[in-house]
């Protein structure tokens, strides 16, 4: 269910209560991007961003462009959620990585792990499909501590040079995250590079229901 109202700058949104799971999205923008701007760097910007993910209090949230450093600065920032996640090169650790995090206290991960948009999904670095770079998914599937049922989390970041990349790598992961999670129920995030009228969002939206549709409320802050 995805619902909500408008908050002050400094309320935080009450916690989900089950079965009710609140899900958020993030690009943090990658810290050796804007090294010389004094406002957009991510030491300026980064608890500005933190004091966002805070706010929402969401219960699983995917980030995505995070280098280690910034991973490394999330984990501290967040003690209460378990994060999971390999960077997108090929040796699994450096590069932009696309981790989940849940909530410790009400979700324990079934299975989790990231792989490679690619036709070799399973081998690191590995890029398919005319894709500018190695692009990854990392998932969890959470099973809530209060309900014990579960569902599959999926995370990614889609190439921003093809299509067929972005089309042919969000069906991959929902492919493998009905196989992952034993049919249970999907939820997919990310920054997709894509609008919810282009091709590879409409395919997706044949399987999966867009929550741009769904959502009880507009979406708030800056559009597009």
């Amino acid at each position: 269910v995805l619902s909500g109202v408008a908050l002050g700058a400094a309320e935080v949104r009450p916690a989900a209560k089950a079965p009710q799971v609140r899900v958020m999205t993030y690009n943090v923008r990658y810290s050796a991007g804007d090294k010389k701007s004094p406002d957009n760097n991510w030491k300026s910007r980064r608890d500005d961003f933190a004091r966002t993910v805070e706010r929402e209090n969401p219960d699983v949230v995917g980030f995505q462009e995070v280098l280690p450093d910034q991973r490394k600065w999330l984990e501290r920032r967040f003690p209460d959620y378990a994060f999971t996640g390999e960077g997108r090169n090929a040796d699994r650790v450096n590069g932009e990585a696309s981790p989940v995090a849940f909530r410790r206290d009400r979700f324990e991960a079934v299975t989790n792990g990231t792989f490679w948009l690619s036709e070799t999904p399973d081998v690191p670095g590995s890029k398919s499909w005319n894709a500018a770079f190695p692009r990854i998914c990392t998932y969890a599937v959470l099973k809530d501590k209060a309900t014990g049922k579960t569902f599959s989390f999926a995370n990614t970041h889609t190439d921003h040079k093809s299509e067929e990349a972005r089309e042919k790598g969000m069906l991959l992961i929902i492919e493998r995250m009905k196989d992952f999670g034993r049919g249970a129920p999907v939820v997919l995030v990310g920054d997709h590079n894509c609008l919810e009228y282009e091709k590879p969002a409409k395919s997706v939206s044949k399987l999966l229901t867009d929550a741009i549709y769904l959502s009880k409320t507009p979406p708030q802050g800056s559009w597009r």
